[in-house]
């Protein structure tokens, strides 16, 4: 019985540690931040990377025609990466310009953080 209810911690406990150890392999070297897509805010603590709060805070993946993401990755050349749960890691949504182009996708993420030097590294604990 303690098995099973070890399961969703250890979940959401590993996917923060992937979460930051694909953050570092997509910015490689680029100065980045990551945050939240659904109240536009960044990351306050390492804590945030676990899986159980890395999600939008907005109703459902979609709101009327707009789309929201769990969580972006921004780079300072200013390519854009969403987390994915499904795939445990950033996936490339591609740059700023790029992503403005697709209508459905909410932004802008100018808002959501600026990408700066030893971002996690920085962060709190909790």
């Amino acid at each position: 019985m303690l098995v099973v209810a070890m399961v969703g911690p250890l979940w959401s406990l590993s996917s923060g540690i992937r979460a930051a150890w694909s953050a570092y392999d997509v910015a490689d070297g680029h100065a980045f931040c990551i945050g939240y897509h659904g109240p536009d805010k960044p990351l306050r603590a390492l804590s945030d990377l676990r899986g159980g709060w890395m999600w939008t805070d907005h109703s459902g993946y979609k709101i009327g025609s707009k789309w929201y993401f769990h969580a972006i990755l921004i780079r300072e050349d200013g390519e854009i990466y969403n987390w994915s749960h499904r795939k445990f890691r950033f996936e490339r949504l591609g740059s700023a310009s790029e992503v403005k182009a697709r209508r459905f996708i909410a932004g802008p993420f100018d808002e959501i953080c600026a990408p700066k030097e030893r971002f996690l590294v920085d962060l709190p604990w909790f």
